[in-house]
């Protein structure tokens, strides 16, 4: 059950990282729809679930990068502002993961630390 769950979340975002259908949350939507502590809300929710998505995998040591690169420097949310008002029509979604592979590696390049 929980790898038919992990591949649908898969799919999910596989196809929200391709486009940007009517129903997805775009960089746009982000940037000018919502306000400061919605859009934090938002973002903040994004890259938690990026993390646990390593946990679940088994995978700590990028689990936390994903985490440090997001909260332990002010230079990167000015970086992810930057880069959603460059690509409005893009999916959050997409432009987070392709920014914390950047900064982590992806998980299989990422040193695995067994957590149980």
């Amino acid at each position: 059950m929980r790898r038919d769950i992990l591949l649908v979340i898969h799919l999910l975002f596989a196809l929200t990282c391709t486009s940007s259908p009517a129903w997805a949350i775009t960089a746009e939507d982000v940037m000018e729809k919502m306000g400061k502590d919605e859009r934090w809300g938002y973002l903040t929710g994004l890259v938690d679930m990026m993390s646990y998505q390593e946990v679940l995998n088994s995978n700590d040591t990028r689990a936390q990068c994903i985490v440090d690169w997001f909260y332990d420097d002010e230079a990167t949310i000015k970086r992810v502002f930057a880069t959603l008002l460059h690509f409005p029509d893009k999916s959050v979604e997409g432009i987070l993961f392709l920014m914390g592979k950047k900064a982590c590696g992806t998980p299989d390049s990422a040193p695995q630390q067994s957590g149980k």
